[in-house]
């Protein structure tokens, strides 16, 4: 089975000319969408915590509470910059919402405007749910 995220869909492709599937996350409840993405959040930075026992050279080392922590933290605070980029150490490529951008273009605004306009929309949704 392979994933990948396109917008707002989910696709899942499987081997054996097993059908594929495409969950659209914009058909959830607002209330599983808030779920989400806290749920996300937490997995992200958990998985962030997995450190790798054995050093670049073969040597193994001794993984702490702390070096979790600061992983955790280090991930966590990129996030909470704004930034667009998921990767904290990301080629420099920075992925937007191609429909935000047309719709950015058309009125002539920046795309940091539409991307504000539809984080608000989604909170009013998830306030009104």
């Amino acid at each position: 089975m392979k994933k990948a995220i396109s917008g707002n869909l989910v696709k899942f492709t499987f081997d054996d000319n097993v059908a594929p599937y495409t969950f659209d996350t914009t058909r959830c409840s607002g209330a599983v969408r808030a779920y989400a993405i806290p749920f996300a959040f937490m997995h992200r930075l958990g998985d962030a915590a997995a450190l790798s026992r054995v050093n670049k050279d073969g040597t193994v080392r001794t993984i702490t509470e702390a070096m979790r922590r600061d992983v955790v933290a280090e991930l966590g605070d990129h996030y909470l910059t704004g930034t667009d980029a998921w990767e904290m150490r990301a080629s420099g490529r920075i992925v937007r919402n191609a429909i935000w951008e047309q719709i950015a273009a058309k009125r002539g605004v920046d795309y940091d405007v539409i991307a504000a306009e539809m984080a608000q929309r989604d909170l009013d949704a998830l306030a009104a749910a």
